[in-house]
């Protein structure tokens, strides 16, 4: 299994809420796990999910580990897209070792 570090540098909007949803792509099978800034875990689909304010997000960082499964008989490559309130901010792709490998990407998210 290979795994991928990056770093994504999240410029805010000026007010309102952040969600986070995290999509992938190929059809290939994902899931995710993140500790919010609520402390609480959110694990498995991350769709819309709450950050905080952004005045309240500022100058923080979140880890985010997402694993993902080759399914797809036709190929072996597998995508993660970040999406920030509707807007999609960086998509990563990789491929798997082997066949029916997976994929683990390890992200952190740094608002700005």
């Amino acid at each position: 299994m290979k795994k991928k570090k990056n770093t994504l540098n999240i410029t805010l909007p000026e007010q309102g809420k952040v969600k986070l949803t995290i999509v992938f792509g190929d059809r290939q099978k994902g899931h995710s796990a993140l500790y919010n800034f609520d402390k609480k875990y959110v694990v498995g689909d991350v769709t819309g999910v709450n950050l905080g304010s952004a005045n309240d997000l500022k100058g923080k960082t979140l880890f985010i580990s997402s694993m993902v499964t080759d399914v797809n008989p036709s190929t072996d490559w597998t995508t993660i897209t970040y999406v920030i309130n509707g807007e999609d901010i960086k998509t990563f792709e990789e491929e798997t070792e082997s066949p029916n490998d997976s994929m683990v990407y390890a992200t952190t998210l740094k608002f700005i």
